[in-house]
C-alpha cells in the first residue's frame, strides 16, 4: 500500500512465505549412499607401514628412496594399486521408530516451512533539494517443522541435552587449556521424543532500519559554483541493516543427514581371514556391514559407527548485512556524468560449519607443560629434514600421553625399531605428519592407540566428522568506485566503470558451501582476501552510430547514403586483477577435519614478490614444476620464471606459532577481453527496416590461462599452466526484422 499525503510518501507491505517441502535423496554428501561403497585408499582407517615403502630421503629428488612430500601418494597408489580397502559404507535408513529399512531405501522426509516479512518505509521530501528516505523491515523465519517427525537431535547421552556446538566446543578448549579430556558420549534422539518439531528455534529479533539522504544543492557563484554547478551535483548517502533467508538447505537436507533416521554404517580397515588388509576381489567380495535396530537414543558405536554426522545448530541464528554508501554525481557538459563513491558491505553472524571433532591441537600435557603443537612442531620439523623416523627426538607430550612402550609393542603397534612413543608415531605416521594431515594423525595414531591401551581417547570416536551448520562469520567488503557516463545523444553512449575493493572473510568459498573452518576453535584461522577478490576491476561499455547517411553529419544525398548510412558498433572491454592464490600444504593442517576442510595456505618466509605472468620455455627444477617440461610432453608454460625458488619460499604452518595460515598471499594472472560488433540498419519502407550485425566475442583471440596448482603436495605442479580461462574467439551473425 503506497499513501501520499503532502511531501512524503509512505509504502506499508507484508510478503509472506509458506512452503510445504517433501525432500528425496540417496545419499550422505560423502562416504554414504543408498548403495555400497569400498573405498580403495591409504586413507582414515588403513596406513601403510613405513616397512612397506621405500626408504625416505627427505627433500632431495632420488631413484632409490622416497621425498618426505611425495610418502602420502605413494601410500594412496599403493593401496589402490593392490585393491586395499580402507572402509566400506552404505547409508541405511530407519523408520519414525528407527526399524531399519531394506538396504537401497532412500532418505525421505516431508516439511513445512514459514517465513513473514513486514515493511514501512517514508520518502520524505523535506526541500526540493533535500530527500530523506527511512524505514523498518521486520521479518519472522519460522524454521521448518518435521511432518514425519523423521529428524535426529545430538544429546549428551548421559545427561539427555542438546548439543549446541558453540557451547561444545567451548568446553573442550577450556579442558585442553588444562589438559584434561571432555569427551561425552553421543546420542540421537527423535526430535518428538526432545518435545521438539522445529529444526531451529525461531528469531524474533530480526529488525532492520535503513535511511538515506540525497541533497542536490544550488550554488550560483564562487568556488561552489564552479565546482558543483548550479542543480548539477547530488550528495547521496545511506544505511540500511538487512538478514538473510534461512534457505532449506540448512533447514531440511543438513537435519536429515545426522545419525539416526539416514546413518552411515560401516566397516573400517576391514581384515582378511589371516588379520592381513582386505584386498577386493582376491580375498572375496567386500564385506557388507549389518544393520540393526536400535532403542533411542541412537549411541554410534566406538571405533566410528558413523562416518559423518551433519546437523544445524538448534540456536542457529540468521545471518546480517550492514551495508554504507555515500556517493557523489557531478552533470557534466555533453549529457555526460561523473561520480565517485563508497560502498561498504560488512557482514556479520554468517552461516558457517564447524566439527565438533576438530583437533585441540593447544591441548598441554600437565606433567611436562608442553603442549601438543610444540610436540608436533618439533618432531615435524625433524622428518622433514630426512631423520630417521626411529631416530627423532622424545618429545614430552607424545611420551607422557601416550600408552607405554611394553603396552603398544605387546599391541602390535610399533615397529621393534621403535624406542620411544614419539618413535613409535613417527614411523606409523610419517606422511601425515610430514604433510600436515592432523586430523587424520590424531583420530586414527593419538587416540586410536589409547582406546586399543585401555584409555580414554580425547576425540569423539563414534563419529568421525560432527558437522554442525552454525552462525557467528563475518566478511568485510570495502569499495571505491568511478563511473563516467554519457547518455545517448548525437549517436553515441558510453559507460565506463572502475572499482577499486578489497573483500576479506573468513572461509575461502561461498557461504552455504559444506567447507569447515581450518580449526573450529580459531575461526579466523583463515580470515584473508576472498576467493572472487579482484582489487581492479575496470568495465567500458559503447554504442555508436557512424555519422553517414541521411541526416547525419556527412550525407551524400543520393544512392551513396544507401550504402555508407544506418551502420553502427558496439562494443564491451572488460579487464580485472588477478584472484587470490594459495599455496596450499594440505586440508587438515590445524586438524578441522578429514573431509571437509579446505586448503590451509603454507606460510611465505619472507613476502612473495613474483609478479603474476605467464613465462614461457620454463622447465622447472629440483622436481617443482617439472610436469611442465616440454621435453616431458608439457607446455613450458608457468606463472613462475623459477617455480623452485618460489616453492622453497614457503615453509609449513608451524601450529605452536602461527596465528594465521598463508592464504591469499599470491595473485593469479590479469584478465582482459575485448567483444565488438559491427552492423548496419536499412529501410525497406517507412514502416519496415532490416538490421544486420557480426558480433565477436574476444575479437583479438587472446588466450588467457586459468591459475595453476599450487601445492606443496605436488610440486611437479608447481606453477603449470596447463588449462584455458577463456573462450577462443566466436562470431555470430544477426538479422532482425522490425515493423
Amino acid at each position: 500500500m503506497t499513501w501520499i499525503k503532502g511531501s512524503h510518501t509512505m509504502q506499508f507491505g507484508t510478503t509472506a512465505r509458506i512452503i510445504n517441502h517433501y525432500h528425496m535423496r540417496e545419499d550422505k554428501v560423502v562416504g554414504g549412499m543408498s548403495a555400497l561403497i569400498g573405498l580403495l585408499d591409504a586413507g582414515a582407517f588403513f596406513t601403510v607401514p613405513a616397512e612397506w615403502r621405500p626408504p625416505t630421503c627427505g627433500g632431495t629428488l632420488q631413484q632409490s628412496c622416497l621425498r618426505s612430500v611425495d610418502i602420502s601418494r605413494w601410500n594412496r597408489f599403493y593401496a589402490a594399486l593392490l585393491g586395499i580397502i580402507d572402509n566400506v559404507s552404505i547409508m541405511m535408513t530407519r523408520n519414525a521408530d528407527f526399524t531399519p529399512l531394506p538396504f537401497g531405501t532412500p532418505l525421505m522426509n516431508k516439511f513445512r516451512y514459514q517465513a513473514w516479512d513486514i515493511y514501512a518505509s517514508d520518502v520524505w521530501r523535506v526541500r526540493p533539494s533535500l530527500t530523506f528516505s527511512y524505514g523498518v523491515n521486520y521479518q519472522i523465519q519460522v524454521p521448518t517443522k518435521t511432518l514425519d517427525g523423521r529428524l535426529a537431535l545430538a544429546v549428551d547421552a548421559a545427561a539427555g541435552r542438546i548439543i549446541t556446538p558453540k557451547a561444545y566446543l567451548e568446553a573442550k578448549r577450556q579442558a585442553a587449556l588444562q589438559g584434561t579430556i571432555f569427551n561425552p558420549t553421543i546420542g540421537y534422539m527423535p526430535i518428538r521424543m526432545l518435545g521438539r518439531e522445529k529444526t531451529v528455534d525461531t528469531d524474533w529479533n530480526n529488525i532492520g532500519p535503513r535511511v538515506a539522504l540525497a541533497w542536490h544543492p544550488r550554488f550560483e557563484g564562487g568556488l561552489l559554483g564552479r565546482v558543483l554547478g548550479a542543480r548539477k551535483t547530488v550528495f547521496r548517502g545511506g544505511y540500511s541493516l538487512t538478514f538473510d533467508r534461512l534457505n532449506l538447505v540448512q533447514l531440511t537436507s543438513i537435519p536429515m543427514l545426522a545419525a539416526g533416521f539416514g546413518q552411515t554404517i560401516s566397516i573400517q580397515g576391514p581384515k582378511n581371514a589371516r588379520g592381513e588388509p582386505f584386498r577386493i576381489g582376491v580375498d572375496g567380495p567386500a564385506p557388507l556391514p549389518v544393520a540393526e535396530r536400535v532403542t533411542p537414543p541412537l549411541i554410534p558405536s566406538v571405533p566410528f559407527g558413523e562416518l559423518l554426522s551433519f546437523q544445524a545448530d538448534p540456536m542457529l541464528r540468521p545471518g546480517m548485512m550492514h551495508s554504507i554508501n555515500f556517493t557523489i554525481q557531478r552533470e557534466l557538459p555533453g549529457d555526460m556524468l561523473l561520480e565517485l563513491g563508497y560502498v561498504g558491505r560488512l557482514g556479520r553472524n554468517l552461516p558457517q560449519s564447524v566439527n565438533l571433532n576438530s583437533i585441540p591441537f593447544f591441548m598441554k600435557d600437565p606433567v611436562s607443560g608442553q603442549t601438543f603443537a610444540e610436540a608436533y612442531d618439533a618432531l615435524a620439523a625433524e622428518l622433514r629434514a630426512g631423520v630417521a623416523a626411529g631416530a627423532v627426538t622424545p618429545q614430552p607430550w607424545f611420551e607422557n600421553q601416550m600408552p607405554s612402550m611394553a603396552m603398544l609393542r605387546q599391541l602390535g603397534l610399533c615397529p621393534a625399531a621403535s624406542s620411544t612413543a614419539t618413535s613409535c608415531l613417527a614411523s606409523r605416521f610419517t606422511s601425515e605428519i610430514v604433510t600436515g594431515l592432523l586430523s587424520n594423525f590424531w583420530l586414527n595414531g593419538i587416540d586410536r592407540f589409547r582406546r586399543l591401551a585401555g584409555l580414554s581417547p580425547f576425540m569423539n570416536t563414534q563419529v568421525q566428522e560432527l558437522f554442525f551448520r552454525t552462525d557467528g562469520g563475518i566478511s568485510n567488503y570495502h569499495a571505491f568506485m568511478l563511473i563516467f557516463r554519457k547518455r545517448p545523444s548525437h549517436g553515441l553512449q558510453f559507460d565506463f566503470n572502475y572499482t577499486l575493493s578489497k573483500s576479506l572473510d573468513q572461509v575461502d568459498s561461498v557461504q552455504n558451501s559444506a567447507g569447515m573452518f581450518p580449526s573450529s576453535f580459531f575461526p579466523d584461522l583463515d580470515y584473508g582476501p576472498s576467493f572472487f577478490d579482484h582489487t581492479h576491476i575496470a568495465n567500458l561499455t559503447w554504442y555508436c552510430e557512424l555519422p553517414f547517411g541521411p541526416g547525419r553529419r556527412f550525407s551524400a544525398g543520393n544512392w551513396v547514403d544507401k550504402l555508407i548510412g544506418g551502420w553502427f558498433t558496439g562494443g564491451i572491454l572488460t579487464a580485472f586483477s588477478g584472484a587470490p592464490l594459495t599455496v596450499v600444504q594440505s586440508t587438515q593442517v590445524f586438524g578441522g577435519g578429514t573431509t571437509f576442510s579446505f586448503g590451509t595456505g603454507a606460510i611465505p618466509i619472507k613476502k612473495p614478490k613474483f609478479g603474476n605472468e605467464v613465462h614461457r620455455g620454463v622447465t622447472g627444477s629440483g622436481n617443482v614444476g617439472t610436469a611442465g617440461d616440454p621435453a616431458r610432453g608439457g607446455t613450458g608454460l608457468n606463472l613462475f620464471a623459477d617455480p623452485e625458488a618460489v616453492f622453497k619460499t614457503f615453509r609449513p604452518v608451524l601450529l605452536s606459532r602461527d596465528r594465521r595460515s598463508g592464504r591469499g598471499v599470491l595473485r593469479g594472472l590479469p584478465h582482459w577481453n575485448i567483444d565488438f560488433s559491427v552492423g548496419k540498419a536499412i529501410a525497406v519502407r517507412e514502416m519496415v527496416k532490416v538490421r544486420f550485425s557480426f558480433d565477436f566475442f574476444n575479437i583479438l583471440n587472446r588466450v588467457e590461462f586459468a591459475d595453476p596448482t599450487l601445492d606443496l603436495r605436488n610440486p611437479a605442479e608447481f606453477g603449470v599452466l596447463s588449462s584455458q580461462f577463456n573462450q577462443p574467439r566466436r562470431i555470430q551473425f544477426g538479422l532482425r526484422v522490425e515493423f
